[in-house]
């Protein structure tokens, strides 16, 4: 219905170009015309999402912001649940910040760069995804290493992702990141 798709933050703009007129133009009107055609519908969608942005030392917003166009190798995933880590606690303190440099490198910096976006343990549903996307489909139950997944939707590569096995029940609450934080810790 339309208030669901409201509700879930999508939008549908139409946007109506005239039909081509029949009447005479200038020979050079009628180039860029040609060159240039337009249809008379065009649909866009338009997907806004929300997200948490740490603003100083344990202070959220939460601003909404249009959700850019998938690239071909990209998935977006709406979130159903993201933990933070405790990499991710010195942040959130005003104390320093991680910095990720790859998949598996990090470093601290004093200077914390405000606005920033935290969580990097989500779990959700693929609800679209690129056309070289091959491993994944919409409708898969995913999780991994996000950064930035304080948010209703996340755009990710397929790299950090695992496939949620049909078997768990509800795999909202599988977080993968607690068991390697403990392992860290120990």
């Amino acid at each position: 219905s339309y208030l669901s798709i409201l509700r879930s933050g999508v939008f549908f703009l139409m946007i109506r170009r005239p039909p081509r007129s029949t009447q005479s133009r200038s020979s050079a009107a009628s180039d860029v015309y040609k060159r240039q055609p337009l249809k008379p519908y065009q649909w866009r969608i338009i997907m806004k999402r929300k997200v948490a942005k740490l603003i100083s030392p344990k202070t959220f917003i939460i601003e909404q912001e249009e959700i850019p166009p998938l690239k071909k190798d990209q998935v977006l995933i709406k979130i159903e649940a993201c933990g933070i880590c405790h990499t991710e606690m010195s942040t959130y303190l005003g104390e320093s910040v991680t910095i990720i440099e790859g998949l598996e490198n990090y470093r601290f910096q004093k200077d914390i760069p405000y606005p920033v976006e935290l969580g990097h343990e989500p779990s959700g549903i693929i609800v679209d995804v690129g056309s070289d996307i091959t491993d994944f489909k919409i409708g898969d139950r995913v999780g991994g290493p996000i950064d930035g997944s304080f948010a209703s939707y996340i755009i990710t590569i397929p790299k950090k992702l695992v496939k949620y096995p049909d078997s768990i029940e509800n795999p909202k609450y599988c977080l993968a990141e607690p068991l390697g934080c403990i392992s860290n810790m120990v």
